[in-house]
Formats: structure tokens, C-alpha cells, sequence
């Protein structure tokens, strides 16, 4: 349940609703099942803060730090960039102890997370302070020196702020699309990225954004579009095999099977052209997605090509990894002998075999 800013105001029995919860799903793993309805009450102090809003602002820092330090991918994360900010604004040195601690939540913020916030304070009264008041975080911050950062935390701080207006009206186009289609409102996630590329000059790191925005809003149609052109760009047989492989899988997802099939027999014609592929991971993901298109194809005879021309090119990778021979596997059942699905069957072992070892 999301709530406005003033229910959590009026009453802090509800701030409960905000803490870090333990959640774990297939693709998460471990994480905060609060961290959306968090960050969404944070978005709305960035434009609705008041000085009583202390409390309750270091209330979801520390959750944060928390969700931070918990979390099996670890990670960053706008919130904590955002709450971070804000407590910044109080000037209390009490919050030193909370921007260390956000500092050391994990592998990421301690080699991402400006440390800046931690000086900017008390300057160089910093590491006495947290000497004195957080002895057990003075080793984390002795691994920096003020002065190394006193010239720019000025300018530094001023750069921080100007990251967050105080209006939604005032954010950049990208900034909302990424943060709705972070929340999954695809429509104006789309709204925004067309402001975006309407306004951002051509480039191709511009048609590379695009063609992974579009992807993640399953706009397929529009995700092939800019992969042709990336396409025309190609003047290397090693860039031509990525891009038809990316197609395969675009034309796969839009249902396209003609055009994917299409894509299969340039990739398979590609592949003779050069050595490079083998033996690494360029070679191995074209198998894989020649695999893929064997299975999800609406059609037996292009399956069975497919499968032919993937296992055919096998012998030259040096191994595949594990989801790929199961992919293989799933791909033989359906267009190859009882004997083919036996062997990906015992490699599938043996590379589990070998995982497990490792372990």
C-alpha cells in the first residue's frame, strides 16, 4: 500500500511500513520488498521537504544504508544517493556516522559512494569528531584525507544539489523515464524517452541508449530499427555476427520468425568468414541464440536448420556454459537424433559436475 507524505507525517506509527524488509525472488535474490514505496515517499520529500521532516528523512537513511548493506546484488541505488542529499541539507555533524556507514554498506558505495558527504560538515574537524562520537567507523574513514578533497567539496556540494530540484517539472527527460520504468509505468516512461530523443542530438551512443531503452519497454519493432542501423555500421565480420545475433533475439521476442530465420543463415555464413569467434564468448552467445531461435521457431524445418547450424559450429567454441546446453539439449529434443540429445545431455553433467567442484 503507498501512502502520501502527509499520512507519514501526521502519523510515525506508520514509518514501520517503510523499514527494510527481507524479500527474495528469482531474479533479485535477496532484497528490500520495501525499497520501491521507500524511494517513492523519498521522491516526494525531493520536492516537499520541510525542516520537521528531519526525523523521518534519517529514518529512511538508516533503512537504506540497511536495504543497502543486505542486498545480494549490493549496488548503489538513486534512494541512497537521494536521502543522502537530503540529510546533507540539516548540516548536523550526528549524520556523520550515517554517511560512513552508507560509505562501507557494500562492496559498491564503498568504491562509488562519495565520502565527500562525510566531510563536508566539519571539514577538518571530521576524523576528530568521529574519533570522539563513532570510534568503531574511524578506521574506515582514515583511509582519506580531507585535504585531498577540501579544494573541491564546495563545488561538489553545489553539482549534488542541482541533481535534485525541487520540482518534478524541472527534471530531465531521462531522469523520469529511467525512474518510471524503474517504478513500471511504461507509458510515461515512453512519453519521456521520446522527449528525450527528440531533443538529444544524433549520435551513436544517442541509437545505442535507444535500442536498450526500447528493449526494456518491449517495444521490439523499434529495438530492430535501431540494431539495422547499427548494422550499416559495421564494416567487421566480429561486429556483423553481434548485431545478427542481437537481431535474432529482437525478432524472436516481436515473433518475427521470417526475419529472425533470415538473421540465422547471416550468422551462419559470418561465421565462416573469420577465426576470432572461437573459443570465446562472441562465438558462444551465437550458439546460444541459434539454440534459442531452434526452440521458440513456429516452424519444424527452420528449428532443425537452426539446431544444425548451431551444433555444427560447437566444436569450435571450446565449451559452452551451462544454460546454454540446456538450451542446446531443449533444441536437440525437439530437431536432432536420440544419440545428439544424449551427448548434451552428459555435457550438461559434466559441466555441472565441474560447477559443483568449484564450490
Amino acid at each position: 500500500m503507498f501512502r502520501d507524505l502527509t499520512e507519514y507525517r501526521n502519523n510515525r506509527g506508520l514509518w514501520g511500513e517503510l523499514a527494510y524488509v527481507e524479500a527474495k525472488s528469482d531474479d533479485r535474490a535477496r532484497h528490500d520488498g520495501n525499497e520501491k514505496n521507500r524511494y517513492k515517499v523519498l521522491l516526494q520529500l525531493q520536492y516537499d521537504r520541510r525542516v520537521e521532516d528531519s526525523e523521518f528523512i534519517r529514518f529512511l537513511f538508516d533503512e537504506e544504508i540497511l536495504a543497502r548493506r543486505k542486498d545480494s546484488f549490493q549496488g548503489i541505488g538513486e534512494a541512497l544517493w537521494l536521502v543522502a542529499t537530503m540529510a546533507l541539507e540539516f548540516g548536523d555533524p550526528a549524520d556523520v556516522g550515517r554517511f560512513i556507514k552508507a560509505k562501507i554498506a557494500n562492496f559498491d558505495t564503498h568504491c562509488g559512494f562519495d565520502i565527500e558527504f562525510a566531510f563536508h560538515t566539519l571539514r577538518e574537524k571530521t576524523n576528530d569528531y568521529v574519533a570522539k562520537e563513532f570510534p568503531d567507523l574511524l578506521e574506515a574513514i582514515d583511509d582519506y584525507k580531507y585535504e585531498e578533497y577540501a579544494d573541491g567539496l564546495d563545488e561538489w556540494w553545489d553539482r549534488m544539489k542541482s541533481q535534485y530540484p525541487r520540482s518534478e517539472n524541472e527534471e530531465e527527460a531521462i531522469t523520469l523515464y529511467e525512474r518510471y520504468l524503474y517504478f513500471g509505468n511504461l507509458p510515461l516512461a515512453r512519453k519521456y524517452l521520446e522527449q528525450w530523443e527528440k531533443a538529444e542530438p544524433e549520435s551513436a551512443a544517442k541509437n545505442n541508449f535507444l535500442m536498450h531503452a526500447y528493449k526494456a519497454l518491449g517495444e521490439y519493432e523499434k529495438v530492430a530499427g535501431y540494431q539495422l542501423k547499427k548494422l550499416d555500421g559495421s564494416e567487421s565480420h566480429w561486429d556483423r555476427t553481434s548485431v545478427y545475433g542481437n537481431l535474432i533475439s529482437t525478432c524472436l521476442s516481436s515473433g518475427d520468425y521470417d526475419s529472425a530465420y533470415e538473421y540465422v543463415l547471416k550468422v551462419d555464413e559470418e561465421l565462416g568468414l573469420f577465426d576470432e569467434w572461437q573459443g570465446i564468448g562472441l562465438g558462444r552467445m551465437t550458439i546460444e541464440v541459434l539454440f534459442e531461435f531452434s526452440v521458440g521457431v513456429d516452424n519444424e524445418e527452420r528449428a532443425a536448420q537452426s539446431f544444425k547450424i548451431a551444433h555444427k559450429w560447437t566444436k569450435q567454441v571450446g565449451g559452452l556454459h551451462l544454460n546454454a546446453l540446456k538450451k542446446g539439449y531443449t533444441a536437440a529434443k525437439r530437431s536432432a537424433s536420440f544419440i545428439t540429445v544424449r551427448r548434451y545431455s552428459k555435457l550438461i553433467k559434466q559441466e555441472q559436475d565441474r560447477i559443483d567442484a568449484m564450490l
